[in-house]
């Protein structure tokens, strides 16, 4: 709750009839100090004394009305503040429209199992049943730990501010988050797959296929890649805006953080790929009397805006079928794993890990090395049979001896 300054006044002397004016300071959720003031009616407050009467009142009513708004507040049910928290967040454009979605779709299973029980009576234990219920219903302990931090989130919104004494979800924690390897295209599919590249058109949905396959790129990074970014006599590409996806549709952002704004030295088959596909773009421009511009968007398939990043991985799926491949986890490959391919690739080729996570957009190298330092399964059959060659040459220079008591 805030706690109100009890107040100051001073005259508009520049004003006609000279009224008085009020201030009040408080500070916010964040701690910082805000001023309110408001201007008195000239009619009743004559004087200095009025108007610090005024000013008392005024302090009053605002106390009252926190009072009334915080048991408001306190007596609400769990999913309809957290609503309110979300709804907050969103109006004061706090955090990117695309974390607002995600959020919401937390928001949903808390709705389900949370919707009856007040805020001011949530404990531990309903807490921990909610996230027990979600594991039971075969959610993963991803999404569950989703709705895990965004309850927590929001209960240390409600400390902050007093609508609660202590955040309940801070006793609890939330499921183990499993590590689950990749599933990379295996090594007769990476053919197939570089064949298809090589042999057909550069429409945007094979490019999209390119730049994940042979520079790691998101699906999102794909469709907000500019030819402004793109230097093919440096062989280098730029990642400096993504296309986000929040309920009102996509939209252009930058990077959500440094790592993710990098610059990546691509391959020789990226290069050609994005050569044969400025040249069709070209092409098409050029028979409706346009022009390609370092601002339009390599994935653009009308020379104006950029591709939705969902429809490339339904077209990746036509394409994907319709090859036959296979995933190290034989399981369906998504556009996603042609990234997770390119990590793979790398670090069994032997790059050091700190430059495949600098080109991923990786936080840190200890991230990359754990989803991807083992995922290759002939890399590990590689590796097995290097290490057999070792010993063998060792045993073939110095002879195991039978110790003397045998």
């Amino acid at each position: 709750m805030y706690d109100y300054s009890l107040g100051s006044v001073s005259q508009l002397t520049d004003k006609k009839n000279k009224p008085w004016r009020g201030w009040i300071r408080y500070k916010d959720e964040t701690g910082k100090w805000k001023t309110i003031t408001k201007v008195f009616d000239y009619h009743t407050v004559k004087n200095q004394t009025d108007a610090e009467k005024e000013v008392a009142k005024w302090r009053a009513e605002l106390m009252v009305a926190q009072e009334q708004e915080h048991t408001q507040q306190s007596s609400i049910c769990v999913a309809d503040y957290v609503d309110s928290y979300i709804d907050n967040l969103e109006a004061m454009q706090s955090v990117e429209p695309s974390t607002i979605t995600g959020y919401r779709g937390s928001a949903k299973y808390i709705r389900e199992y949370l919707s009856k029980i007040k805020l001011k009576e949530l404990a531990p234990r309903q807490v921990q049943d909610f996230e027990t219920a979600l594991v039971k219903r075969g959610l993963s302990s991803s999404t569950v730990g989703k709705a895990h931090r965004l309850l927590k989130q929001v209960c240390k919104h409600a400390v902050v501010i007093d609508d609660l004494v202590k955040n309940p979800v801070d006793a609890v924690k939330p499921p183990k988050r499993k590590n689950t390897e990749p599933n990379a295209l295996d090594a007769q599919s990476r053919v197939k797959v570089a064949e298809y590249i090589d042999t057909h058109e550069a429409t945007p949905q094979l490019t999209a296929i390119a730049l994940a396959l042979y520079a790691g790129l998101h699906a999102a990074e794909c469709a907000g890649l500019k030819w402004v970014d793109v230097d093919l006599d440096a062989a280098q590409i730029r990642v400096t805006e993504s296309i986000g996806m929040a309920s009102g549709g996509t939209y252009t952002k930058e990077p959500k953080n440094e790592t993710r704004r990098r610059t990546i030295d691509i391959p020789e088959q990226l290069v050609n790929v994005l050569r044969r596909r400025r040249e069709l773009m070209q092409s098409e421009a050029a028979s409706i009397g346009a022009r390609l511009t370092p601002n339009t968007y390599v994935l653009s398939y009308d020379l104006e805006h950029y591709i939705n990043p969902n429809n490339l991985s339904k077209a990746w799926k036509v394409i994907g079928e319709t090859l036959g491949v296979c995933g190290t986890r034989n399981k369906i490959v998504r556009f996603h794993d042609l990234r997770h391919t390119f990590a793979t690739v790398a670090i069994a080729a032997g790059i050091d890990v700190k430059t495949v996570s600098s080109m991923m957009g990786h936080a840190n190298a200890s991230m990359t090395l754990n989803i991807y330092a083992s995922s290759d399964p002939d890399a590990k059959k590689a590796a097995a049979a290097k290490i057999g060659d070792v010993y063998k040459k060792q045993a073939d220079v110095i002879p195991f001896k039978r110790a003397s008591n045998e």
